[in-house]
């Protein structure tokens, strides 16, 4: 076999610490890929919602190398054993932890993984002590006492929010949906750049502290682009995370609706970042994400084209709106358009409420039928 690097027992924890937070299929051929960036050696695992990449130290190797995490954990136990220190060996598909009191084998895994590019376009800067932004993190994140947390999880939508201030960084969690207030935790920070804020996932925002609470007294940096960004990197000497950023509010169901679509084969269109059109039982259908007092989407569908706005014709859409629970009626562009407005939760049914406007669509004939009387509308 052939003898990559010796490899510190700190190193092997910071990377199994690391891997904590991932689901990671080895059956799948999932592990952590380890490769040379910088003349050093960088472990990295990687999701679609978090990225993370331990810097170990100097190493010269051109490969890269996907262990599975129980392999990275018998290292660890190798290197406690011995002299905190262990050797990585690789050799036909394998590899080798090699530690004063034995060794440890395991068959290396396809799936290699690399960590993104980090886009340093106007980006904001925060430097911050680590154990500042400890505090912060757990914080501004932690849940409200005495709730159920499975009440949380199902109503409270899994974000929190970063805001870069000029002297200062906070984070913020709302958890309005459970009756209990907003936290909002700030330390200073030495910031440079535009101020503005981010919203990043909750989890995985308190999961940074599986890695601050490894570290000593150091400066742990925040990058990102507060108005057009797509990620926030956090970065110390020793490791790098990226968070993506998540969309909030209504937008925050944008996937939601696109899974809907998608899984009834429903071809859709997309306008303005989160406007939805798409033909639904044979009806143009447009799903648009709007906030305001409350988050919202607003499910529309045109019920007859070509009609004159007149005072009679707004008074039957008036008399029909009141005696309306859900689906509301109103004139756009010469066109009546039915409507239902759905508060966003995260139990919400997308598919129930659109299939229910559709079904007050089809059942309106004799709600509507004086007016098609009057205005030969139905014709």
């Amino acid at each position: 076999m052939k003898d990559l690097c010796v490899i510190s027992e700190d190193e092997l924890e910071r990377v199994t610490c690391a891997a904590r937070l991932f689901y990671i299929p080895e059956n799948e051929g999932y592990g952590i890929t380890l490769s040379v960036v910088d003349g050093k050696r960088a472990w990295v695992i990687v999701n679609d919602q978090i990225e993370v990449m331990i810097i170990g130290g100097e190493a010269n190797f051109k490969e890269s190398y996907v262990l599975p995490l129980r392999q990275l954990d018998n290292g660890d136990i190798q290197a406690h054993l011995g002299d905190h220190t262990v050797k990585l060996s690789v050799g036909n598909g394998k590899a080798r932890f090699t530690g004063d009191s034995g060794f440890s084998e395991m068959q290396l895994l396809p799936q290699i993984k690399r960590f993104s590019e980090f886009d340093t376009t106007n980006i904001t800067t925060a430097e911050v002590l680590s154990n500042r932004l400890g505090f912060l993190v757990l914080l501004g994140t932690a849940l409200p006492s005495c709730v159920n947390e499975q009440d949380i999880k199902n109503l409270v939508p899994q974000i929190s929010r970063i805001n870069f201030n000029r002297t200062s960084i906070e984070v913020s969690s709302d958890f309005a949906e459970v009756n209990s207030p907003a936290s909002h935790s700030n330390v200073e920070a030495v910031v440079k750049g535009s101020t503005g804020e981010v919203v990043v996932s909750r989890y995985f925002l308190r999961s940074l502290n599986t890695l601050i609470s490894q570290e000593d007294m150091i400066t742990i940096k925040l990058s990102c682009n507060t108005e057009t960004g797509n990620a926030v990197l956090v970065e110390t000497e020793n490791w790098k995370v990226i968070l993506r950023q998540q969309p909030s509010g209504a937008s925050s169901y944008f996937n939601l609706i696109e899974k809907f679509l998608e899984a009834k084969t429903y071809e859709y269109e997309v306008f303005g970042g989160y406007i939805i059109r798409t033909i639904i039982e044979g009806r143009q259908v447009e799903i648009e994400m709007l906030d305001g007092r409350l988050s919202v989407i607003r499910c529309t569908t045109p019920l007859v084209s070509g009609v004159e706005k007149t005072w009679a014709l707004l008074r039957e859409l008036d008399q029909l709106n009141e005696s309306r629970i859900c689906t509301k009626f109103f004139i756009r562009d010469n066109t009546i358009i039915a409507c239902i407005d759905i508060v966003c939760n995260p139990n919400l049914n997308v598919e129930r409420e659109i299939y229910a406007l559709l079904e007050d669509v089809e059942t309106l004939g004799g709600c509507l039928s004086s007016l098609a009387n009057q205005l030969e509308l139905f014709a």
